[in-house]
């Protein structure tokens, strides 16, 4: 049912990714809590108004975390989901040396499988690398990230230390804030941290020299010395500045329908702004953190208290440095703050280049339409038909020109280069039809992805699914969970009439008459032979539902041996349940969820048909009319005659009495009616026996010729023979019993 509930959901999704015009899939691989490689695709395609959707596709488990396997995991889902492969246009990594490796890497085996393949690095990663690259190449900026990783250990590893941290906050005023952790993977850290620091740096600096002098703490004492420096606070000033714009981008990289248009247009802002905090040097724009530094070290209810002069810790090593706050300022410009803000403008245009393909699709926005230069959008759309086969650079140049009128002063106008190609790809718009091939770049442009970030958003989703109560997870279990988790609506909007119909489209162990059915109506009900089963009422609601309903034999257990196994296990779990207390339909659930164990069984029960045909026999089948002899199943004596009517199922016969009444017996309980000499001179069964074993011996005599070295038949007659009067076995494949079977008997046999 689980895989039926992510089947309901997964099928509109692959529809609308086989009719969309482009389709962009996202990459990364993770380690579960099983220390199992996981390879999570999230695709991005168009729905019919040409708006992007983004989903998750697949989660495969992988051997290895090579190219090659993660290259055939890839073909292989898209192959099982039925995705054409002209419609992938772009793949997304997070940049690891696997995925991007120019000889053998994973974007290079793709694009030479599929032409035109436009593979990008995530724009949340770069990003995060050149934050990291430009703080580790400043000596300072590094070991002040590492005191901030240090300073935050040192509250959290103790209670004592966090409530004197409160307490200090509360008496001086200050909002009681947690001081945060700093980790490169976690792309906002360092600037929750930044922010949370800033604000409390009096409070904690209060408990770090509370520490020093009641308790001689070294860790405190070492911290303490780091933070009450001049450099320290004009560095926390500094990050307060610069963090938040590097935030705000790292936000807008991670949101989920990204395109290049982020890059294009929120780069170049977030350099700007970094540019001008270098450029402002001693000036700094008023309101920021750096213009109010001089009178945050002044501050009497502040950092004014701890009197900050040094401007490095060296000066608890022996070496004090003179000067005054110009100079401080000075050497924290040149040492610090320039080649910090240099190394950041420098990453983000080395790791954001210029892209020459992203760079063309400006074609198709309203600056290209505008421009007198029509050149250059015609360079732009042969550089794009260059590198997707799909579209033709002279047909995409004609189509352009016309195009270019429905953006000066068409439909057009005024419009943003989203919404046009937001236009350009709706199916609902006469622009698809009139420009197919720029209505295929549009696609392209809106589709292919630019950071892996929804895989990481997957890969949380799998972490708080498959947990270390639940580290047996996996395969399509896993992702169906992971489906439903992320893709699947509300409780009260999910379509539970459309899983039932799948449900029931797959033979069960209930069959239903109907493939459409909902409620599944059963064609065959077998039941015993209970006054509630054999009721007229109950056969006039078998005639309106249109089921055949088929009784055991009565007084014959064995002929429904499994519903009555079902009810003996069912008795026992409810039993079990009221004794500990527990839960009856969490018993139930795990015995249903009980492993088959069929081979064992099977010679399990052929050994057990050997020793019980040891001393049984194989009754002979009842003809209509033949008189009978029927035991009583009170008393067990045979004083019931009567004759047969018919043969209602295999063992199972309808017998007229001589009192007129209509009985339904199995043939264990039915004997042919003979002589009475003859039930008296022989056993029960052994006339019968002894007669047709005589007539044998008989025939056989008189058609072999006489062999005196060969034992005659009726010498072996003469020997005495065994009583047999169990019918034999009848080995059947061990099975598990329908739910419904168990429910009717147990219902009724614990009233």
């Amino acid at each position: 049912m689980l895989d039926i509930l992510a089947a309901v959901i997964e099928r509109p999704i692959l529809q609308a990714i086989r009719t969309s015009q482009a389709v962009g899939l996202e990459l990364d691989e993770s380690t579960d809590v099983s220390v199992l490689r996981q390879l999570d695709i999230h695709v991005r395609y168009l729905d019919q108004e040409g708006k992007l959707c983004c989903h998750f596709l697949a989660l495969v488990p992988i051997q290895d975390g090579k190219a090659d396997s993660i290259v055939g995991a890839v073909r292989e889902v898209v192959e099982k989901k039925e995705i054409p492969p002209h419609l992938i246009c772009g793949l997304g990594t997070d940049g690891a040396a696997v995925m991007t490796g120019r000889i053998n890497g994973v974007a290079k085996q793709l694009s030479e499988i599929w032409p035109g393949l436009l593979c990008t690095h995530c724009a949340a990663h770069r990003l995060a690398l050149a934050c990291k690259d430009a703080a580790d190449k400043v000596p300072y900026m590094k070991t002040f990230k590492e005191h901030l990783q240090q300073l935050h250990l040192y509250f959290r590893n103790s209670a004592n230390r966090s409530a004197a941290l409160s307490a200090a906050a509360a008496v001086l005023g200050i909002t009681d804030l947690k001081v945060k952790e700093v980790k490169d993977t976690r792309w906002l850290s360092q600037h929750l941290a930044i922010q949370n620091l800033q604000k409390n740096i009096s409070a904690v600096l209060n408990v770090l020299a509370e520490e020093v002098e009641v308790r001689k703490c070294a860790a405190a004492k070492g911290l303490y010395s780091f933070l009450a420096t001049y450099r320290f606070i004009a560095a926390l000033h500094l990050q307060a500045d610069v963090l938040p714009h590097l935030s705000r981008l790292s936000k807008i990289f991670q949101k989920e329908d990204l395109n290049f248009l982020a890059i294009k247009e929120q780069v170049p802002v977030t350099l700007a702004i970094i540019g001008h905090i270098k450029d402002a040097g001693d000036q700094q724009a008023p309101g920021s953190h750096l213009s109010r530094l001089n009178q945050s070290l002044d501050d009497p209810a502040g950092l004014g208290q701890f009197s900050i002069s040094v401007e490095q810790e060296r000066g608890r090593r022996g070496q004090p440095e003179g000067g005054d706050r110009e100079h401080f300022w000075r050497r924290f410009r040149s040492e610090v703050m320039d080649p910090y803000l240099n190394g950041l403008i420098r990453g983000l245009e080395e790791r954001f280049p210029n892209l020459e393909v992203f760079g063309s699709f400006s074609a198709l926005g309203p600056q290209a339409a505008t421009s007198p230069d029509h050149e250059a959008a015609h360079g732009h759309l042969r550089t794009l038909a260059e590198h997707f086969p799909s579209v033709d650079a002279s047909i995409a140049v004609e189509e352009w020109m016309s195009f270019r009128e429905h953006v000066v002063s068409g439909a057009l106008k005024d419009k943003t280069q989203l919404g046009i190609m937001n236009d350009l790809t709706s199916k609902y718009e006469e622009f698809g039809v009139l420009y197919p091939n720029l209505c295929k770049l549009a696609a392209i442009a809106l589709t292919v992805p630019l950071s892996s970030v929804n895989c990481e958003r997957d890969f949380s989703t799998m972490n708080r699914v498959k947990t270390d109560l639940r580290n047996r997870l996996q395969g399509e279990h896993l992702e169906a969970c992971m489906r439903i988790s992320i893709s699947g609506p509300s409780v009260q909007e999910f379509p539970y009439e459309e899983a039932l119909k799948i449900f029931f489209r797959k033979p069960r162990k209930i069959k239903c008459s109907d493939n459409s059915c909902t409620m599944g109506n059963t064609e065959d009900l077998v039941s015993d032979n209970g006054p509630q089963f054999a009721s007229s009422e109950f056969a006039d609601f078998a005639t309106e539902w249109a089921f055949q309903h088929t009784t055991s034999s009565p007084h014959y257990p064995r002929s429904n041996g499994l519903a009555e196994s079902s009810v003996k296990i069912v008795k026992g779990l409810m039993k079990k349940a009221q004794d500990g207390k527990a839960d009856f339909h969490q018993s139930l659930m795990i015995y249903q969820r009980a492993h088959k164990v069929k081979v064992a069984k099977i010679k399990e029960k052929k050994k057990q048909k050997q020793q019980h045909d040891k001393r049984a026999k194989h009754l002979r089948d009842l003809k209509p009319g033949e008189h009978v002899r029927i035991r009583d199943h009170v008393t067990g004596i045979w004083n019931i005659q009567g004759s047969v009517e018919r043969e209602v199922a295999p063992r199972s016969y309808q017998i007229q009495t001589e009192q007129g009444a209509s009985l339904r017996r199995n043939q264990v309980d039915l004997k042919p009616q003979v002589s009475s000499q003859q039930c008296v001179e022989q056993p029960d069964g052994a006339s019968q026996v002894g007669e047709t074993t005589s007539n044998l011996a008989h025939q056989i005599a008189q058609n072999e010729p006489a062999n005196p070295d060969v034992p005659s038949v009726n010498d072996s007659v003469k020997t005495p023979l065994k009583t047999l009067g169990r019918p034999r076995r009848n080995v059947q494949p061990p099975s598990r019993l329908i739910e419904s079977c168990w429910t009717l008997e147990a219902v009724n046999g614990l009233k």
